[in-house]
């Protein structure tokens, strides 16, 4: 009677092979970081130039100092 339990374990098997197709989706998820890393380049360029621009405009406008 015990050995009957297993078989059903067995069954379940099948359900696994489903989920094996989802990981042909994850080749996808690569294609697209590569498009979000250029991005930030260009927001990495525009920070460099905004920053001393921006430092240099708030010392001009404060004649406090």
């Amino acid at each position: 009677m015990v050995p009957r339990p297993p078989a059903v374990v067995y069954e379940a098997a099948p359900s696994y092979v489903i989920p094996a197709p989802v990981y042909a989706a994850p080749p996808q998820v690569v294609v697209a970081p590569p498009a979000v890393y250029q991005p930030p380049s260009v927001a990495l360029h525009i920070d460099r130039d905004s920053d001393p621009y921006y430092h240099h405009r708030h010392d001009d406008d404060c004649d406090d100092d």
